[in-house]
C-alpha cells in the first residue's frame, strides 16, 4: 500500500525541515536520520492517515517531491 500525501502532509513535512534545520540538523550533505524520525512521528500524530504510514524512509523519500518548495 502507498503512502498517499495531502497538501497539508506536505506543508507539516517542510515545517518540520524548517524546525530542524534552524536547530543544525541539516548537514551538507543531507539529513540527520533523526530529522525523519521526528518528521514521521510528527505526520503520524497530525496529519492524512490515508494509505500506508508515513515511516522514516517514505518521508525521507518524499522529500525530493516537495523540495520544489521554496527552502
Amino acid at each position: 500500500l502507498k503512502a498517499v500525501w495531502t497538501d497539508k502532509d506536505n506543508k507539516a513535512l517542510v515545517s518540520v525541515l524548517h524546525i530542524q534545520k534552524d536547530a543544525g540538523n541539516k548537514a551538507g550533505n543531507g539529513w540527520k536520520p533523526s530529522v525523519w524520525t521526528i518528521a514521521g512521528a510528527k505526520l503520524l500524530a497530525d496529519c492524512s492517515k490515508k494509505g500506508s504510514k508515513k515511516t522514516l524512509s517514505k518521508c525521507s523519500d518524499h522529500w525530493t517531491n516537495v523540495s520544489q518548495y521554496q527552502w
